[in-house]
């Protein structure tokens, strides 16, 4: 399995709840359809090749974007080259996300077909943590 039907499903109902909640999609996305902001986190997640033992990429690119989105962000080392990412928006969160990001090889990018989103990763799990993210904010 190459999409994520999880995904498409959260996407649509929060993308429900924001056309009837629009101070919602100005507060957290400038304007942007919240489906197009979406879907642009987990194409720019699956893009990067995070195949096992290759994962510091996207870990590096996911402790910025989290920054950047006023996140606190720990690295964790694990070996040499790779890190855990660990993120929080408070002090003393409610709820805890965990996902991993590496994926199985061969790496092949992410493309869009009939409204699905295709790629290694999109299912398990950089669709999980892009939707992790969003259910976060």
């Amino acid at each position: 399995m190459l999409c994520n039907p999880i995904l498409q499903v959260l996407i649509r109902h929060v993308s429900h709840f924001v056309r009837d909640h629009p101070a919602i999609l100005e507060n957290h996305h400038r304007g942007n359809s919240f489906n197009a902001v979406v879907r642009c986190e987990v194409r720019s997640l699956v893009d990067i090749d995070s195949t096992t033992g290759r994962e510091s990429e996207v870990a590096r690119w996911l402790a910025s974007f989290l920054a950047g989105r006023g996140y606190r962000v720990w690295k964790q080392p694990v070996s040499e080259s790779r890190f855990n990412v660990y993120a929080s928006l408070r002090d003393d969160p409610a709820v805890v996300l965990s996902t991993h990001f590496d994926c199985v090889p061969p790496f092949f990018p992410s493309r869009e077909e009939r409204g699905l989103i295709f790629g290694r990763g999109a299912c398990d799990a950089k669709g999980i943590l892009a939707a992790q993210i969003t259910a976060a904010e």
